[in-house]
């Protein structure tokens, strides 16, 4: 009986340690795979563009350039964010765009997008995915419209 106590406890051990190297492996919280940190619609963990993704991305701005959400209408962090979006993006006209990924697969395919939502700034416009700019911070009004200006002026 000792014996099979020992290898149980041994084995309850090992999944344990299993779960924790688990937790511990994947950054900020994010199980999901959507890029959603632990905050929700705080703080963004992980990249969700495929390649495209750059970090801290210079300023490009162009005049075709636009700044992206894209949406999924069942998606809870959408719901959050699309009232402010929507109000940023009738302040800065057709420059700043919402993109149902839903009716749009194959945008969403070329922009890499891999979760919603997924706000990016993309120098050639809706068009083309070349040097395109994920957003990474905050999805607060204010520090949406400071990404959206950086990039749009």
């Amino acid at each position: 009986m000792d014996n099979t106590v020992a290898a149980m406890l041994i084995a309850v051990g090992v999944v344990i340690f299993l779960i924790l190297a688990a937790v511990i492996v994947v950054p900020n919280g994010n199980r999901n795979g959507y890029g959603y940190g632990r905050g929700g619609i705080g703080k963004r963990s992980g990249c969700s563009m495929s390649n495209s993704c750059q970090l801290g991305g210079t300023r490009r701005a162009s005049k075709d350039g636009k700044v992206i959400l894209f949406y999924a209408p069942w998606c809870g962090y959408c719901k959050e964010v699309k009232p402010v979006w929507d109000k940023l993006a009738k302040a800065h006209r057709d420059r700043v765009i919402s993109i149902n990924g839903d009716d749009n697969p194959k945008l969403v395919g070329k922009f890499g997008v891999k979760g919603y939502p997924t706000i990016v700034y993309s120098p050639s416009g809706k068009d083309e995915a070349v040097g395109v700019i994920e957003y990474r911070g905050d999805r607060s009004r204010s520090s949406l419209n400071k990404f959206i200006n950086r990039h749009l002026e």
